[in-house]
């Protein structure tokens, strides 16, 4: 299993439903811990929103 991390200073900076650009990093242990990309996202606070 993959994990990501973000770094977010307010809620209010993500409005749901539109797509936005952050830095993820990814923190799965392994040879490319910590590598940093560019994504788009849609964000939502439900779970089930996007497949």
């Amino acid at each position: 299993m993959y994990k990501y991390d973000i770094f977010i200073d307010s809620l209010e900076e993500v409005p749901e439903g539109t797509e936005l650009e952050f830095q993820v990093r990814d923190i799965t242990p392994g040879i490319h811990k910590y590598c940093q990309k560019w994504v788009r996202a849609l964000v939502s606070a439900d779970p089930n929103a996007y497949p």
